[in-house]
C-alpha cells in the first residue's frame, strides 16, 4: 500500500471492521476479560496506526520539499515513535505550514462526521453493551467543539492536557504491559478501573485527529502534484 492510500484510510473503518463481527454476540460476550482484550487490542492498533501515519505524512512532504527535508532529518530522531502529543502537534504544524488551516465551515462538517461516527459505528456496535454509560455521557459537540481543535495547535484544552494525556498514559501502560509486573500494587478494583478506561472517548479523539490529518494531507498532496506537473 502506498503512503497516500494508507494515510487516507480512515481510522473509523478499522474500528468498524473490528467491532462489526462482534455484533453477532451482543449480550453474550459480557466477560470482562474478553471485553478488555478486544478494546485494548483495538486501542493499540489505532494508536500504532496514527504513529505510522505521522511518519508517512512527514516523509512524503520531505520527499518533495527539499527545503523542509533538512528540518525533517534534523527533527525526526527527536520525535521517537510519534506517540507523544508534541510529536502529533509537530505533524499538524508542518501540515499547516504547507497547506494552511481548516476553516470553520469545514470543521463544522468534520464535527458532523464525528457525530455520525459515534451514532452509526460506536452506538451500533457491541460497545453499546460494553460501554453504555460512557457512550451516553459522550457529548460530541460539547467535548469536541470546533474551537478546541485544529487552530493554532492540533488540540486545545481540555483535549490535549486531559483527554490525550490519559490516552497516552494508557497507551504506554498497554504497550509495556505494566499491569503484569505491578503485583500487589494492583488489586482487582484497581485493575477494573484501569480496564474501564475511556475507550469510546479515546477512539473518538483518535478518529478526530485522523480526520484533521487526512483533510490537511490531501490539500498538501494536491499542491505537491501541481508543483510536480
Amino acid at each position: 500500500m502506498k503512503h497516500k492510500e494508507f494515510i487516507l484510510t480512515p481510522l473509523s473503518s478499522l474500528i468498524e471492521q473490528t467491532l462489526q463481527p462482534l455484533d453477532l454476540y451482543k449480550g453474550q460476550i459480557c466477560n470482562y476479560i474478553m471485553k478488555e482484550y478486544v478494546l485494548q487490542t483495538l486501542f493499540m492498533k489505532l494508536t500504532g496506526c496514527m504513529e505510522q501515519k505521522a511518519k508517512c505524512i512527514l516523509w512524503d512532504i520531505a520527499t518533495h520539499d527539499f527545503e523542509y527535508r533538512r528540518d525533517f532529518l534534523y527533527n525526526n530522531s527527536k520525535q521517537g515513535e510519534y506517540s507523544e502529543y508534541k510529536s502529533k502537534n509537530y505533524v499538524y504544524t508542518t501540515l499547516v505550514n504547507h497547506g494552511g488551516i481548516i476553516d470553520d465551515q469545514r470543521k463544522g462538517e468534520l464535527l458532523t462526521q464525528l457525530e455520525d461516527f459515534k451514532n452509526k459505528i460506536l452506538e451500533e456496535s457491541i460497545l453499546k453493551v460494553w460501554l453504555p454509560r460512557e457512550l451516553r455521557d459522550l457529548k460530541i459537540k460539547e467535548l469536541f467543539a470546533i474551537k478546541r481543535w485544529a487552530g493554532d495547535s492540533l488540540l486545545g484544552n481540555p483535549l490535549n492536557d486531559e483527554e490525550y494525556k490519559s490516552l497516552y498514559i494508557h497507551r504506554n501502560r498497554c504497550a509495556h504491559n505494566v499491569l503484569s509486573y505491578q503485583g500487589n500494587a494492583m488489586n482487582p478494583q484497581k485493575i477494573k478501573e484501569v480496564g474501564d478506561a475511556s475507550y469510546a472517548t479515546w477512539f473518538t479523539l483518535l478518529v478526530l485527529m485522523d480526520m484533521i490529518y487526512m483533510e490537511q494531507y490531501e490539500k498538501v498532496h494536491n499542491q505537491i502534484k501541481l508543483i510536480s506537473l
